[in-house]
């Protein structure tokens, strides 16, 4: 008994066997080899951790993180609008400070910035210590001031 196939049928065949070689053809032209074990070993040994930051670059970075102003307080003279100021600067920091900026901004009412006076502190603040500042004069206050509010703007590691 002999099997009679339609010619549809065995050109169906041919062209699925033609596109099924023409896909394995393309992905054997395309395969990407994996890189030798040497050259990995090697990209390893030559490759560097990137480098973390230490304590004392958050030191140098943040120096406002770490330097306190305690005890404020201050007294504004309307007659010749000068202003006595009083606090107390504290370092947490294991680190010295030194050229230390304090910046005093004089508000008004409804939080309105009416002037901003820095004040450069002299000598260092060694770490773990305390420092006390007395009548600090500031001329020059505008009238409608409410409000002195105090921030450290800067300071240097001492080296």
């Amino acid at each position: 008994m002999r099997l009679i196939m339609p010619r549809w049928l065995v050109v169906l065949e041919i062209v699925l066997l033609i596109a099924a070689l023409t896909v394995l053809a393309y992905k054997a032209a395309t395969r990407i080899l994996p890189l030798p074990v040497e050259a990995v070993r090697q990209k390893r040994i030559t490759q560097k951790a990137p480098a973390r930051p230490t304590i004392l670059d958050y030191y140098r970075k943040y120096p406002d993180r770490y330097i306190r102003i305690d005890n404020e307080s201050w007294l504004l003279n309307r007659e010749t609008r000068a202003a006595s100021h009083n606090f107390t600067l504290r370092n947490l920091a294991i680190v010295a400070y030194t050229e230390i900026v304090v910046r005093i901004t004089y508000e008004g009412a409804g939080g309105k910035i009416l002037l901003t006076h820095d004040i450069k502190i002299q000598g260092a603040l060694q770490g773990q210590s305390a420092r006390e500042f007395k009548k600090v004069k500031v001329n020059g206050i505008p009238e409608l001031t409410q409000n002195a509010v105090a921030t450290i703007a800067k300071a240097r590691v001492l080296e």
